[in-house]
């Protein structure tokens, strides 16, 4: 995707979320004093009028009003109104790849020296209450020999979010990193707890809670893996989103990646739908439709994914560890193969699942 491309489509996808009176509310707030405050630093207004007038900013640009928010020298008010801004504007890859690698560099670093580390990741933001499949495919993919850094955090859109369900697996999601990283290389699998990696977010934390709208972080969290995977398979919440976002990847180093959205809605390669991919592969980025029976396996109904609970998938995971058939399992096999191949490790999905 060029750079100064309108990409309309990406500007609907955020765009339908917002208020647009809301974000003129805050436009107006931050361009004028208000008690007895000054007027914002010259480089921040300059940024946000060229944000509100549709323009893009380069990537240099991004990195600096980032790195800016996330070393707290944006107010909330300020945070409020860039993110706001960004998001009625949509985001484009030069933007969203500059504000990766500002969040990137300030991350508590996950050490996998001579590790070829892997995640398997999605965005959330489905409103889909399903088991957590990618986590599941984590363990799965470790099993057969990968070493995987799982990044994720607690969630508050859905039943459970991957820190959530490995908490209620009995695992500590709060581990040193130094831990981290020796689990990564002995044990094959590491989780990296985004409130534990990222603190810099704190920052932006208080202001997302507040808009009711999806902004750019929404997309951040599985571009910015602590332990620096460069093999991704990642699940998005929209399709219009797996180009760009692959695209992304692709300049900020990733070797191998699969960006992914199920026709069913799911950030996942779905069981009961078919799936767009758009895969990174030698630098190139090419999108096609995946289907449960290109793999041999049959369609499954996406209710018989669901949960209600943290424990619910944590019951649901140790079914299909312990060798329990069903859609539960086949979609664990397709995303786990998935993870294989962008590895290399596999030649491809249906090798992988063999």
């Amino acid at each position: 995707m060029k750079e100064n491309c309108p990409a309309e489509n990406i500007t609907t996808a955020f765009s339908k979320y917002l208020c647009v009176p809301l974000c003129t509310l805050w436009l107006k707030y931050l361009f004028n004093e208000t008690k007895g405050n000054p007027m914002p630093v010259i480089s921040y207004r300059e940024i946000l009028q060229a944000v509100t007038q549709r323009q893009n900013l380069s990537q240099q640009q991004a990195y600096e009003i980032f790195s800016q928010l996330m070393d707290g020298e944006l107010s909330e008010v300020q945070t409020a109104g860039l993110l706001m801004a960004m998001a009625t504007k949509g985001p484009q890859v030069a933007e969203i790849t500059g504000a990766a690698l500002a969040m990137r560099e300030h991350a508590v670093v996950i050490d996998t020296s001579g590790l070829d580390v892997v995640d398997i990741v999605g965005t959330g933001g489905t409103g889909l209450k399903t088991f957590n499949i990618s986590t599941a495919s984590c363990f799965v993919a470790a099993g057969a020999g990968l070493k995987v850094a799982k990044h994720g955090n607690v969630t508050n859109t859905r039943a459970s979010g991957s820190a959530n369900v490995l908490t209620a697996l009995g695992v500590n999601i709060e581990a040193d990193p130094s831990v981290v990283s020796r689990c990564i290389a002995e044990a094959g699998v590491g989780f990296c707890y985004a409130r534990t990696c990222h603190p810099a977010m704190k920052h932006a934390a208080p202001v997302r809670k507040q808009l009711p709208v999806r902004t750019i972080f929404n997309v951040l969290g599985p571009l910015t893996n602590p332990a620096g995977a460069r093999r991704l398979v990642m699940g998005v919440f929209a399709p219009e989103w797996t180009e760009p976002l692959a695209e992304v990847l692709s300049r900020l180093g990733a070797v191998r990646a699969m960006v992914v959205h199920a026709d069913d809605g799911l950030d996942e390669i779905s069981i009961a739908a078919p799936t767009r991919c758009s895969e990174l592969r030698n630098g190139e980025v090419t999108t096609r439709t995946i289907q449960p029976a290109d793999f041999g396996l049959a369609r499954g109904r996406l209710e018989d994914l669901g949960v209600d609970s943290p424990e619910e998938s944590a019951e649901v995971i140790r079914s299909i560890l312990g060798g329990q058939q069903g859609a539960a399992r086949d979609i664990v096999l397709l995303n786990a193969a998935a993870g294989l191949t962008v590895a290399e490790v596999a030649s491809d999905m249906p090798d992988g699942i063999e």
